[in-house]
């Protein structure tokens, strides 16, 4: 009775051999089910670690995705960003007794996927050096990487069963030796190829994906070729020309133009400003002034007249003292522009990729003054001497506002009712009079009106100036003659005056004329009629 209880406790603790049969059945069932599920989970994970990859290169080359500046337009940075170019993808051969890559700077760069972005690591052409080569230190001045770590070889074993001496192995060898090399989740090297032509080019970053498969474009067939069936499991990303070059070149060129277009409207005037016969109208700070915007230079800590006639126009937006003591219609009527943002030496106006705008005068010795303003953006490569991008404007040549010998005309006149006589010319035989007619006597007509006119047509000279004496009932033209001066275009004081104890105006009459930089007034001369009468 005692050994029975015993034993019965023993057996339930153990298995017997058909519940150990079933249970490694069941696990054999498993792991037939779960290895090939977990191939398939590594190369979805591969893909998405190569996607990660490429958008890591692809900041490396344009900077971050959706970074936009303070106008809206996108922002480039990285590699193409500082350097206004692709990295040049350069071609390397296997030394098989020093087991390494040998870089070819010597050569072309191989556009059609075996070449390599060294540019995004190291600074100039010299492999390994981090300086740049002699000569090269302007091209890579801009220069600011690395703009990713250096590539290591993530599966460095993976070509010990390859003989680089054998034919028949280079092609794997060449995708799996890594070292130096950008390259995939599978520690295959990245294929870099570059389509369209300079500067209008498309770069691809190509991995083999799960096959190891690929076809390259060549010389004969430039193009990447997606529908070859040893592609079509291929993971490529695209950066197009519109998405590196120059930092939006276009755009920051479309927006430089205009801004270089308002800063000439606050100058002159608005473009589409023009009198009834056609000609532009002068108007913004020269308008209103008579002169150029002073040009100012920072220096010793302030904002000093500019010595050579560069610097920035900051009456545009500020008070300067170049408009005190004006009068007689001349004067400052701004702000012609927003105030510029910055402060001290950083209030200037900028082009679209945040450089200060050069302006420039040059002097005219026939008139005395600046005859000439230039406003000049140094482009996408920042820099005014370089030339060849700089976006130029001739804004004011002297004809723009300044015209010379120029007659402005018009007609004055006098509506004082004129006296009439009745007088008779025959009579007949009893005395009556059968013919007559009405006449005015001179010696019974009102005083003529004498007649000021005067216009303001530059800042401190003497006014252009006329009298007329015009008779009752009559009109007599003027003439306001510049000769050898000159008249500033724009708007320009106008006045009439008489002797008021004698006279009066009447009616409304034009406080200014409008005069064209084409040598144009407004009212035009049929339509400047001033009409005044005796008291």
């Amino acid at each position: 009775m005692v050994g029975g209880p015993k034993a019965k406790k023993a057996g339930r603790g153990g298995f017997t051999l058909l519940e150990v049969i079933i249970v490694i059945g069941v696990m054999g069932l498993l792991a037939a089910m779960i290895v090939p599920f977990t191939g398939y989970l590594n190369n979805t994970q591969r893909v998405k670690l190569t996607r990660e990859k490429m958008e890591s290169i692809r900041t490396a080359l344009v900077g971050p995705q959706n970074v936009y500046d303070a106008q809206g337009a996108p922002v480039v940075g990285g590699y193409a960003g500082h350097m206004d170019r692709l990295p040049k993808l350069y071609r390397s051969e296997w030394d098989n007794d020093q087991k390494t890559w040998i870089w070819r700077e010597d050569q072309a760069e191989d556009i059609y996927g075996s070449g390599q972005p060294r540019g995004l690591w190291l600074r100039g052409p010299n492999a390994g050096d981090i300086s740049p080569a002699p000569g090269d230190a302007s091209d890579y001045a801009n220069w600011l990487g690395p703009y990713i770590a250096y590539p290591t070889d993530p599966y460095p074993g993976n070509t010990k069963s390859l003989d680089w001496t054998e034919p028949s192995h280079r092609d794997l060898f060449e995708q799996r030796q890594a070292e130096g090399k950008l390259s995939d989740a599978w520690g295959r090297v990245l294929y870099f190829i570059k389509e369209g032509a300079v500067p209008d080019i498309t770069l691809l970053v190509v991995s083999a994906g799960p096959d190891g498969k690929v076809v390259l474009p060549d010389a004969g067939s430039p193009d990447y070729n997606d529908g070859a069936g040893e592609n079509r499991d291929n993971i490529v990303m695209k950066i197009t020309h519109s998405q590196w070059y120059a930092a939006g070149l276009p755009d920051r060129e479309e927006r430089t133009r205009r801004s270089i277009e308002k800063v000439r409207d606050a100058i002159i005037g608005p473009a589409d400003a023009y009198d009834p016969s056609g000609r532009r109208l002068a108007g913004g700070y020269t308008g209103d002034s008579g002169q150029w915007p002073t040009l100012w230079e920072w220096d010793q800590g302030d904002w000093q007249v500019s010595g050579d006639g560069v610097g920035q126009p900051r009456g545009l937006w500020s008070v300067t003292d170049e408009v005190y003591g004006l009068s007689n219609g001349f004067g400052w009527r701004g702000p012609y522009l927003v105030k510029p943002w910055g402060e001290g030496q950083s209030e200037v106006l900028r082009d679209a990729w945040g450089t200060p705008l050069h302006f420039e005068t040059m002097h005219n010795k026939v008139y005395g003054v600046s005859a000439g303003l230039y406003i000049i953006s140094a482009g996408r490569d920042k820099d005014i001497l370089t030339g060849g991008d700089n976006i130029e404007l001739p804004v004011l040549p002297v004809n723009s506002w300044l015209v010379a010998d120029m007659t402005v005309r018009g007609y004055v006149v006098n509506d004082t009712p004129k006296v009439y006589e009745k007088v008779c010319l025959a009579y007949d035989t009893e005395g009556a009079c059968v013919l007559y007619e009405w006449q005015t006597p001179p010696d019974k007509q009102p005083d003529p009106v004498n007649v000021q006119l005067r216009l303001y047509h530059r800042p401190g000279a003497t006014p252009l100036e006329t009298v007329l004496d015009v008779p009752a009932g009559e009109s007599r033209s003027f003439a306001l003659t510049a000769g050898a001066d000159y008249i500033c275009a724009g708007e320009r004081n106008f006045e009439i005056g008489v002797d008021a104890d004698k006279a009066l105006v009447v009616g409304a009459h034009p406080r200014s004329i409008f005069i064209g930089s084409g040598g144009t007034q407004s009212p035009v001369p049929e339509k400047l009629v001033l009409t005044v009468r005796s008291k």
